[in-house]
């Protein structure tokens, strides 16, 4: 669910390109995209998804959760 309150479906692959973006392999891109779609359910926000991701990636490599989050304040400069 988005901050908007706008439903779309769990999708994973968005997952692994975001991973992948910031540095992760394909394979633990895959890895952590798989482990939240485990816990993932219909009316999972994104906010969540986005906790989970940064910490599965701080876990991995803290150096990809810093790129995570930078990209995300470049997007925000942007706007």
């Amino acid at each position: 669910m988005k901050k908007s309150g706008k439903l779309e479906p769990f999708q994973k692959e968005k997952i692994v390109r975001a991973c992948k973006g910031v540095g992760a392999t394909a394979k633990v891109a895959e890895k952590i995209a798989d482990e939240i779609a485990k816990t993932a359910h219909d009316k999972i926000a994104t906010s969540e998804i986005r906790t989970a991701v940064l910490s599965k990636l701080r876990k991995e490599n803290p150096a990809w959760e810093a790129a995570y989050l930078e990209h995300e304040r470049a997007k925000k400069k942007k706007k």
